[in-house]
């Protein structure tokens, strides 16, 4: 029996663990061995279709989300012609809440629900046996009939038995490589369905570290935990974090979905001292307002979140993501931009506006109709309107969401962005007014390049009357601190550099100078060679301090600060 396993991505970069530990539970109980095809939503269905048809698979199973199930359902009806005799199911959160309509709607022979390990694996030793999996326990299953039948719901395995996912990384090369350690969450949020899954499990420790050294041993440059809430367990969770800080490789960045509210002052000492990039968190934050978290049934209230996060942040030393989600009840565009400002005042490295998904299963889908919640009937089913946000301001709040991940998010704009954010009332006023400048000038749709991007940001400090000096100079660091800039836009000139160039190079020549602040060009051994990959630059002020005294900063390229811009050195120029 050929049995296909599928995952279809949202990106190439990402990858698809839970067909690897669904191929690798049954292979291990079964004279089976599962295939494998991870495609991404950017492929075409044609494409896609002809990589399963070459195959010739006996059996298809599609594991689906919300950002794939439409190219799923493409794809079954050309499959039932091209491969007639060929079973095909489906899993996956997407169908596992709305399985008996889903099946009605698309022509499968079965659906998995929850949890997949022990049903897929019961279903193939039926169809190795020639046996009926009608009665296959965790199935939605299409009777000869045509009728429709949910069984009832079928064992979960021990974590113990959940296999590791990854037998090499050669076919996750330049992918994001995802991992757990737990299932099921503590919480209840009710836009969110993880915490549907009942208890949270773990996988033993000792399982963990082993699994963990395959990582570490192969300098994986980022593993993404997808625990929901990896610190529900404080022991376990230090457990872990004091095992990779003890086995660091000095390359591996670990990321973790956090309760910061759960962190306390003795883990966060600790969590302090670790290497710069060894752990990145993400922390949602969602809302400000008391009556959208007790709707959504989270109890975090900025009083709770600010001094964790400023705690964390002491030790500048661990990136910080942090969420908003859009569209919640009882939280209107004004309010919206109230929690907006909060999160921002936080400085969080990572600044993710998100938009409320009415996910099939999740208690808001549930009560959408008792809060008056709009939105797409196809997947995403993301919101469109609420009795307090209007589609109106859902399109207001997606242009500030696009300036905001062009322009905080990536991290090349920090103090160009902080100077013109000051200038205003508040953050979000900044964000709403760069939105109209915008719209305005036709910039949103049109295709910007990375200098694009800069001048836009200087026409409108011009057009809003700044002080487009300090701007530009605030402009020239940002570039700089990004990459080796080859060539400014047209609005900077040389600035102070021709004043210093034979400073700056009597600098470089300087063999102590090398060796103290660039001991990784050890390889350049000619000046002129070095100038053409690092960066010195005199200011008027000190760009990060406002200070008002030249200041010579050097750009190190070959040296990344866990933001990816270049390490830079405040220096003394020889006179």
């Amino acid at each position: 029996m050929r049995l296909l396993l599928v995952g279809i991505n949202a990106k190439y970069i990402h990858s698809n663990p839970a067909i690897r530990i669904l191929a690798e539970y049954v292979k291990r109980r079964l004279p089976i061995e599962p295939q494998l095809l991870e495609c991404t939503i950017n492929q075409y269905p044609e494409d896609i279709l002809r990589a399963i048809y070459e195959a010739q698979p006996d059996a298809v199973g599609f594991s689906c989300y919300i950002w794939n199930v439409s190219i799923v359902k493409t794809l079954i009806p050309a499959l039932r012609k091209v491969l007639p005799g060929c079973i095909l199911f489906a899993g996956g959160p997407e169908v596992s809440y709305n399985s008996v309509p889903f099946l009605k709607e698309n022509a499968l022979h079965f659906i998995i629900r929850g949890e997949g390990e022990i049903p897929l694996t019961d279903t193939v030793r039926c169809l190795l046996d020639g046996e009926s999996y009608a009665h296959v326990q965790g199935l939605t299953v299409r009777l000869e009939d045509g009728s429709i039948v949910q069984n009832p719901d079928g064992a979960v395995p021990g974590m113990a038995d959940v296999p590791f996912p990854y037998t090499g990384l050669d076919a996750l090369k330049n992918r994001i490589v995802y991992y757990e350690t737990m299932r099921g969450c503590p919480f209840s949020c009710q836009y969110c369905l993880s915490g549907c899954g009942g208890a949270v499990r773990f996988k033993p420790l000792e399982t963990v570290y082993r699994e963990l050294d395959f990582f570490l041993s192969r300098s994986v440059p980022q593993v993404k935990f997808t625990d929901r809430t990896f610190n529900c367990s404080r022991e376990y969770a230090m457990s872990v974090w004091r095992y990779l800080a003890a086995h660091d490789n000095g390359i591996t960045n670990f990321h973790f979905e956090l309760a910061a509210e759960l962190l306390d002052e003795a883990a966060i000492r600790w969590l302090n001292t670790v290497r710069p990039g060894l752990f990145q968190f993400e922390i949602g934050v969602q809302s400000t307002n008391p009556d959208t978290l007790r709707a959504v049934q989270r109890v975090t209230l900025p009083e709770k979140l600010t001094p964790v996060i400023r705690a964390l942040q002491k030790g500048e030393n661990i990136h910080l993501h942090l969420d908003l989600i859009a569209g919640l009840p009882y939280e209107g565009y004004v309010r919206f931009g109230e929690s907006y400002n909060y999160v921002y005042s936080l400085h969080p490295d990572q600044l993710q506006l998100g938009f409320l998904k009415l996910l099939h299963g999740s208690g808001l889908y549930e009560k959408r109709e008792e809060y008056g919640l709009v939105c797409r009937d196809d997947a995403p089913y993301e919101i469109l309107s609420t009795p307090w946000l209007p589609y109106s301001d859902v399109l207001r709040l997606k242009r500030i969401e696009a300036l905001n991940e062009l322009y905080y998010n990536s991290l090349r704009y920090q103090q160009e962005i902080a100077f013109l954010a000051g200038r205003f009332p508040s953050p979000f006023g900044f964000f709403e007014a760069l939105a109209a400048f915008f719209e305005q000038t036709g910039l949103f749709g049109a295709p910007l390049s990375k200098p694009d991007t800069y001048t836009a940001l200087y026409r409108f400090a011009q057009g809003q009357g700044f002080d487009t000096e300090t701007f530009c100079w605030l402009a020239r660091y940002d570039m700089y601190a990004h990459e080796k800039v080859k060539k400014l836009p047209g609005w900077l000139d040389e600035g102070l550099k021709p004043l210093y160039r034979g400073r700056i190079y009597r600098f470089l020549d300087d063999p102590e100078n090398r060796k103290r602040y660039l001991p990784e060009y050890g390889d350049l051994a000619d000046t002129r060679q070095l100038i053409r990959n690092v960066h010195v630059e005199v200011f008027p002020f000190h760009p990060l301090t406002g200070q008002k005294r030249e200041t010579a900063l050097l750009f190190s390229y070959r040296r990344r600060r866990p933001d990816k811009n270049a390490w830079i050195f405040e220096i003394q120029l020889p006179l």
